[in-house]
């Protein structure tokens, strides 16, 4: 695969500086801005995860304190 070399890189950038000139600092910020909110969204994605994950554990340990409780009273009533 082609890697392209520090001369190369500046050609590049040459040529980039001459196509977007005036609105380079207009796209930069506005790429910053994108990453910021692309990086809100994954925030937002895994709070609710954790949510979900802690109601499901809230879940799983009423449930096992409901067998314990069930079991209790099977053994009561077998006495």
């Amino acid at each position: 695969m082609w890697m392209p070399g520090a001369t190369e890189l500046i050609v590049i950038g040459f040529f980039g500086l001459l196509v977007f000139g005036n609105r380079l600092p207009k796209v930069a910020r506005s790429v910053g801005s994108s990453f910021i909110e692309f990086k809100k969204g994954l925030k937002g994605v895994e709070d609710e995860t954790n949510d979900i994950l802690g109601e499901i554990e809230d879940t799983c340990r009423e449930t096992q304190k409901q067998i314990a409780e069930t079991k209790q009273e099977a053994k009561d009533l077998l006495k």
